[in-house]
């Protein structure tokens, strides 16, 4: 059942923008729920919450986005439940319509487990690509909806890069 309620708020999310004329709203706040499908210690599902900051550069063809985000996953082969925390800068690619904004991203950054390590690094790099659309509500709001990829190492084994997520989010900027 709890897979039933994260999918359905993953199609309901949330992220805020500064309140500005629609052409003119270049920098924003963001915040995001969605949910996540993790492949760490075996395969799971989380919901994934995430809030940043956003500025349009270029004449709106470009957007820089700084956000930090958490999951608390329950991990196939893990007695207990892992929480992760990500961070990460990123560099869209958009096209600047009236309405409809479609982009494309990457990304690098880092994630950390706060819990259930147990004998992994705690703290590695990563990195991201997404793409996604933001859409115009009113003067003062947009939608945002997102796919993110997201690839990280715990393990500095052999498996270099072996864990990750995709994650589905939908946010309203203001």
């Amino acid at each position: 059942m709890s897979g039933v309620f994260a999918i359905v708020i993953s199609v309901g999310t949330v992220t805020p923008l500064r309140t500005l004329p629609a052409q003119d709203a270049d920098r924003a706040i963001t915040a995001a729920i969605g949910f996540g499908a993790f492949d760490m210690r075996g395969t799971s599902t989380a919901p994934v919450f995430r809030i940043g900051v956003e500025r349009e550069l270029l004449k709106q063809r470009a957007v820089v986005e700084v956000s930090v985000g958490y999951a608390g996953i329950s991990e196939q082969f893990a007695k207990t439940k892992t929480h992760l925390a990500f961070y990460e800068a990123q560099i869209q690619a958009q096209a600047a319509l009236s309405r409809f904004r479609p982009y494309v991203g990457v990304g690098a950054g880092g994630a950390s487990i706060f819990s259930n390590a147990e004998g992994r690094q705690r703290v590695t790099g990563a990195v991201s690509a997404a793409v996604g659309i933001r859409t115009l509500l009113s003067a003062t709001r947009r939608l945002k909806t997102e796919l993110r990829l997201r690839r990280w190492d715990f393990t500095s084994g052999s498996n270099a890069w072996d864990e990750g997520a995709a994650e589905v989010t939908l946010g309203l900027i203001f």
